[in-house]
């Protein structure tokens, strides 16, 4: 635009310009405000370049007119600037808006579709702790700490799986009738929160080895990873497994534990808790939504 006005730059001035222009594209393509329903990454880029063209003419030769053969009085030479680089730029932007394509719109209409889809375990935290009887123990986690092992940050659900013992004793001499030394199961509670969404599960631990027990809370529609969908539109699908940015941030895992003591006469049980260990994962999907060929 500048040269056919007449103005002639040097290699210098040339090279702000266009290194202006590639750096203001690669910062908005980076930001993510261009695709479908952003603003078309030239345009702030030919912004750019016009920009730096009027400040580096009045830095460095305000003598010569910004606008090359075109000279104007000098209280309107600012409103000229103006008209220049906002007029096609606001030109190219609306019709860009109108008539460019919505995100929404290249993605599929109501039909029957099915679902490709990866649930990836993220470990949130770990670890073993002693609860004594009727205490409740808190454990802050956060999803900053997950060494993820990709890019997907799509959480769509978390999962506590809580494993433990039975350390109940007994003694006395009424212990060697049948039974009296047998130990009455604890229940173990552990409750996950995050957000508005909580998970409460409980189990009993048993007289020998280990028994364990999960919580599983999830807040996308898991039923749509199953057979074929139908009813539904492709982004209506997307947005009932995408969670955005839903699933990170802070959770809290409380665990209980409520001790039952066996015994007779002249046996006596001593249970003051139990050794809990946990492990807390996050869910991340990754999925792909196919339409299905009805000449199939």
């Amino acid at each position: 635009i500048i040269r056919w006005m007449g103005y002639k730059p040097d290699t210098f001035h040339s090279l702000v310009m266009m290194g202006c222009a590639f750096t203001s594209v690669i910062l908005w393509s980076i930001l993510g405000l261009g695709g479908g329903d952003g603003i078309f990454p030239s345009l702030p880029g030919m912004g750019a370049a016009l920009i730096a063209h009027f400040v580096m003419n009045q830095v460095r030769s305000p003598d010569i007119s910004p606008l090359g053969r075109y000279s104007l009085p000098n209280g309107q030479t600012w409103g000229v600037v103006a008209m220049v680089i906002l007029v096609p730029i606001t030109t190219a932007e609306t019709v860009y808006f109108v008539s460019g394509p919505d995100s929404s719109d290249s993605m599929g209409g109501i039909a029957d579709y099915t679902v490709d889809s990866n649930l990836i375990l993220e470990r949130l935290g770990d670890g073993t702790e002693y609860i004594g009887d009727g205490e409740t123990l808190e454990i802050d986690l956060h999803t900053d700490a997950i060494s993820w092992s990709g890019e997907n940050r799509n959480v769509v659900a978390v999962l506590v799986t809580l494993t433990y013992s039975e350390d109940e004793t007994s003694g006395g001499p009424g212990c060697i009738a049948p039974g009296a030394s047998a130990p009455d199961p604890d229940t173990i509670t552990g409750t996950i929160t995050h957000d508005n969404e909580t998970g409460t599960a409980s189990g009993q631990n048993q007289a020998q080895g280990e028994a364990s027990h999960e919580v599983l809370v999830e807040w996308y529609n898991s039923s749509l990873l199953n057979g074929t969908v139908s009813g539904l539109s492709e982004s209506e699908i997307a947005s009932q497994l995408d969670a955005g940015e839903t699933g990170l941030g802070a959770y809290m895992l409380s665990l209980n534990v409520e001790v039952q003591e066996g015994g007779g006469p002249a046996c006596n049980h001593n249970d003051e808790g139990e050794e809990v260990s946990y492990v807390v994962e996050t869910l991340v999907l990754d999925y792909t939504i196919n339409a299905v060929n009805d000449s199939e």
